[in-house]
Parts: C-alpha cells; sequence; structure tokens
C-alpha cells in the first residue's frame, strides 16, 4: 500500500499513538484538568484567527500580519493535513530559538511557563505537549 492514502493512514495512526502515550503518560489526574482542542483553540488562537479559524479574529484588523486561514491548511498542503509542521508552528520553540522573534505568539513557552510550577519541569513539557496536541488535533478537524 503506497500513495497518499496510505500516508494519511500513517500518519492518523502515528497521530492517535502520540496522543494516547502522552495520555498514559502524563496521568489522568493532569488529563482531566486539561481543555479540549475546541476550548483549547478558543481560548488561544480565536482572538486573531476568529471563531471559525479564518483569520478574522477580533484582534486580526490591528496585527501586522493577518493570521491564516487555519480551515485551509489541508487544502493549501496538496490536499494532506500538515500535522508535523502544525505541532512546530503552534509550539514555536524550535523555530524561536533559531530565527528570533516571530508574529504569532511561542505558545510552546507560554503553556511551558503556566504549567512548571504545579507539574515540575518533565511534567509541565507533557502537559504542553499534550495541549499542543489536542489543539492540532481540532485545527484537523475544521479543515474544508
Amino acid at each position: 500500500m503506497s500513495g497518499p492514502i496510505a500516508r494519511r493512514a500513517i500518519l492518523a495512526v502515528s497521530g492517535w499513538l502520540l496522543l494516547t502515550g502522552l495520555f498514559c503518560t502524563i496521568g489522568p489526574a493532569i488529563a482531566q484538568q486539561m481543555n479540549t482542542g475546541a476550548d483549547e483553540y478558543r481560548i488561544s488562537c480565536a482572538s486573531c484567527h476568529g471563531a471559525a479559524g479564518s483569520g478574522d479574529g477580533s484582534l486580526a484588523a490591528i496585527l501586522t500580519v493577518r493570521p491564516g486561514d487555519l480551515t485551509t491548511l489541508s487544502k493549501r498542503n496538496g490536499g494532506e493535513f500538515p500535522q508535523n509542521r502544525v505541532y512546530s508552528m503552534i509550539d514555536g520553540r524550535e523555530s524561536f530559538y533559531a530565527h528570533g522573534e516571530r508574529d504569532m505568539p511561542v505558545w510552546g513557552i507560554r503553556y511551558l511557563l503556566a504549567h512548571a510550577i504545579r507539574y515540575g519541569d518533565s511534567g509541565a513539557e507533557q502537559v504542553v505537549q499534550a495541549r499542543i496536541a489536542r489543539l492540532v488535533e481540532f485545527l484537523q478537524s475544521i479543515q474544508q
């Protein structure tokens, strides 16, 4: 089995295994306190990207760079949702350290700081990964 369908199946299974592994690792108590992907989007993203993800949030007009339409990520990527690239863009720590400032907030750092005291370094990192993974899963669900 090869081609786009096989790649999608592999990505879907990989994503599911990643999410399952994260939730098994961080434990039930932490997982229960976390938002769903839709909640995470509403709290962290909607003010810029808009309620539906089309880039028309309440802050979009005052930003230097207009937020992207998140509903067309798959369309702009040849019909495949770019899961790893979206995760990296949201997390932002890799590109932040390599290239300096960027237009979008570095959510990986913000989330890490929000959880570091409560869960310690490794626990906080697991929470960050789970929050971003849920958000990526939600973004995949709103593709046109």
